[in-house]
């Protein structure tokens, strides 16, 4: 938000032309690496969440399983995008995150977490 704000302010200033091409061209580029950090630590926090769905038994454990391979795509892409490789089914690795995160809150409102078993 703060580098797309910095580009808009960049744009609407009083510059000649070549000043503000080069800034903006600059905060734009760190808004999409920002995103790809942001990708990471999305990653990281549904593996951890799916393994806790998993092992707490209190939902489906295929919901936790495909948390966890979400988040593992989510890792997988972020890596491929920042080693250099430019495929298109790179951005599909993260399908079965969306797929998860869907999952999970439909069920959480439908069915909320089931009792603990003793």
């Amino acid at each position: 938000a703060i580098s797309m704000g910095a580009a808009l302010e960049v744009a609407n200033a009083t510059q000649p032309i070549e000043n503000k091409l080069a800034l903006v061209q600059l905060l734009s580029s760190l808004i999409s690496n920002a995103w790809g950090v942001g990708s990471l630590f999305f990653g990281l926090w549904l593996i951890p969440m799916g393994y806790i769905v998993v092992r707490s038994q209190r939902m489906p454990v295929w919901l936790g399983r495909t948390l966890i391979l979400g988040g593992a795509g989510y890792l997988a892409s972020a890596f491929l995008n920042y080693a250099g490789f430019r495929f298109s089914w790179i951005d599909m690795l993260t399908i079965p995150a969306t797929i998860g995160e869907f999952w999970i809150i439909g069920y959480l409102l439908v069915f909320g977490i089931r009792p603990r078993n003793n």
